[in-house]
């Protein structure tokens, strides 16, 4: 009797293990095509990256933003890749960097700021990465160590009553020393996860605050396998 009693408890657990599976796996599954579904507001098929980390004393300041367009000119002469670019943090890596900001005269010595997220990006990254121009342009090679940034939907939305911003300046910071003005805006991307909710963005020109380790994307004019060894090429 004791035995049967067990081999019946055992059969009654496997089935309870057996549902909660079967349910885990329908919920996996669930959430799995309501990712597939997401737009991440760039085009990841056909693009191949590399991180770069060209050595400290070597590359500081303007010869980083030398090093970057070099690399750039490069890969985009090889027939293997159509354009190219560089960014800080590439979309779904780990980091970013984060900044309050608000309009020319505006009180900033109590309350809190609104802040927006900011990625060093060289001329070329965001077409490469085919993120949408909404209005204005993207940033090109004149594009230097001035106030020039381009900015997504969501930052257009929360920084500008005016419904086209471009032109419009916005300051980084308490210290009203920084600002930018902004060319051009552009489509949400979403850097994090495809589950995380979009948040205000600006992208820099590597000129404006130069840093050392990025990712260099390029879009490969057919075959990735080879853009990628055109990529190291380039380098």
């Amino acid at each position: 009797r004791s035995a049967g009693r067990l081999s019946a408890g055992l059969v009654g657990l496997q089935v309870a293990l057996s549902v909660l599976l079967v349910i885990g796996a329908g919920l996996m599954t669930r959430s799995f095509v309501a990712l597939s579904a997401v737009d991440p507001g760039f085009r990841p098929d056909g693009a191949v990256a590399v991180r770069l980390t060209p050595p400290n004393g070597r590359y500081e300041g303007e010869s980083v933003t030398f090093f970057y367009d070099e690399v750039r000119r490069a890969a985009e002469s090889s027939p293997e890749i159509e354009s190219a670019g560089a960014i800080l943090f590439l979309p779904m890596t780990p980091g970013g960097a984060w900044s309050s900001y608000h309009p020319p005269g505006a009180a900033t010595a109590e309350g809190n700021l609104p802040t927006t997220a900011f990625r060093i990006v060289t001329p070329g990254y965001l077409e490469t990465m085919e993120v949408d121009r909404v209005a204005g342009r993207y940033l090109d090679e004149g594009d230097g160590s001035d106030s020039e940034a381009v900015i997504n939907r969501t930052l257009a939305r929360h920084a500008f009553t005016s419904p086209d911003p471009v032109g419009r300046v916005l300051v980084l910071g308490r210290a009203g020393t920084d600002t930018v003005r902004v060319v051009g805006v552009v489509d949400d991307v979403r850097q994090s996860d495809l589950r995380t909710d979009v948040f205000p963005e600006l992208y820099r020109p590597l000129a404006q605050q130069p840093m050392n380790r990025l990712y260099m994307v390029a879009r490969a004019s057919n075959d990735p396998g080879r853009a990628l060894v055109a990529l190291h090429d380039a380098v």
